[in-house]
């Protein structure tokens, strides 16, 4: 018998809640970690929306198009096109697809 599985039925539940465990706590650091950047550009997009002095303060017309409100807007005009020709691939051979199983049906 190998070196994991060995031991009673207690112990190996035990070994399995423990890693069980430490994969939801990793999970849950993993999240916090997500969530300090998404707040680090909330709060930097609410510093802006409050600047005391109005000619430095954004209308809400710009606000609007802001890279925390429109998250696409951080990606590059290059990265967007391949973006768009990938979907546009993945639409043809759908369609493709489709053709071909109508044309071929049973």
């Amino acid at each position: 018998m190998s070196q994991e599985i060995q031991g009673s039925p207690l112990q190996l539940a035990a070994r399995c809640n423990q890693m069980q465990a430490q994969r939801l706590n990793d999970f849950i650091h993993m999240q916090i970690a997500e969530q300090a950047v998404l707040n680090a550009y909330l709060w930097l997009f609410v510093q802006l929306m409050a600047n005391i002095d109005p000619r430095l303060r954004p209308t809400a017309a710009s606000l609007t198009h802001h890279s925390t409100v429109c998250p696409f807007r951080r990606k590059s005009r290059a990265q967007l096109c391949r973006e768009l020709n990938e979907e546009k691939m993945k639409n043809e051979l759908l369609s493709r697809s489709v053709t071909h199983c109508t044309t071929h049906s049973f």
